[in-house]
């Protein structure tokens, strides 16, 4: 297997171990499966990850936690009283009649109501 590998994809005496899976991939007399391995193995090499980055240009962290120390004390508070709030009006209730009816199923599909 490993003299199938050396024969199908030469590379330099200098090459890396990264060129040297760059060409296993690239190889197309290779099985599938060992280019597919190739590949994933070099992936983390060859393709960046999606992150985050600060970048900070002005000082170092203490100076800039006391400039933003600084800003907040400047700050003025606005004070107030708070508005009174008006309560909803209550809203009339129903009467009961202490009528009773009852609901007698004459067919399935239309109900009759019958009263007192």
């Amino acid at each position: 297997m490993i003299g199938s590998m050396a024969k199908a994809s030469p590379s330099p005496p200098n090459a890396s171990h990264l060129d040297f899976l760059c060409a296993v991939f690239r190889d197309a007399s290779q099985p599938m499966s060992r280019r597919m391995r190739a590949a994933a193995q070099v992936a983390p090499f060859v393709h960046p990850k999606l992150s985050a980055m600060a970048v900070v240009d002005s000082g170092d962290f203490a100076s800039r936690l006391d400039a933003a120390i600084t800003q907040t004390n400047r700050m003025k508070q606005i004070e107030t009283t708070p508005a009174k709030a008006e309560l909803p009006l209550a809203r009339a209730q129903p009467k009961h009649t202490g009528k009773v009816y009852s609901v007698e199923h004459v067919s399935k599909s239309r109900p009759t109501v019958k009263g007192p």
